[in-house]
């Protein structure tokens, strides 16, 4: 297990911060995770400068149990997470295995987040997540 820290990370009350024992979890400079916030960390979860995850947000690598396909290999394996710099997790985000999110972008109240965003300054909502706005910026 191995949890990084940046200058200035805040982790606020009631937030849950777990990494198992394989696990290794970076929240770089500034990152913010607010109240009831959680992530949760099997393999690998990387969050960038200045990004806010807002309460209630749900991050995980893993889905913590094995699904086997009819050969008898696992199907859905653990896959890392990628959280870019100053991105903004809206309320009550779930930010699933294998999703990268680039530089800058806004994840909106509710969203699912389930694959690769590479597209800095986007504007992610919907369950399954997608572009929903383009060149967007943020303050706070």
């Amino acid at each position: 297990m191995r949890l990084t820290l940046g200058r200035g990370v805040r982790i606020q009350h009631g937030a849950r911060i777990s990494v198992w024992a394989e696990g290794k979890l970076a929240l770089a400079d500034f990152v913010l995770v607010n109240s009831g916030a959680k992530v949760i960390c099997n393999k690998r979860v990387s969050v960038g400068r200045e990004t806010r995850i807002a309460w209630e947000s749900l991050v995980m690598d893993s889905d913590f149990h094995q699904m086997i396909g009819s050969d008898g290999q696992p199907t859905n394996e653990d896959s890392s997470v990628q959280i870019g710099e100053r991105v903004w997790i809206g309320t009550r985000v779930i930010v699933l295995k294998g999703s990268e999110i680039a530089d800058g972008c806004v994840v909106g109240a509710g969203a699912v987040v389930n694959r690769c965003y590479d597209e800095k300054a986007a504007l992610i909502g919907g369950n399954p997540g997608g572009i929903l706005r383009r060149g967007i910026a943020w303050r706070g």
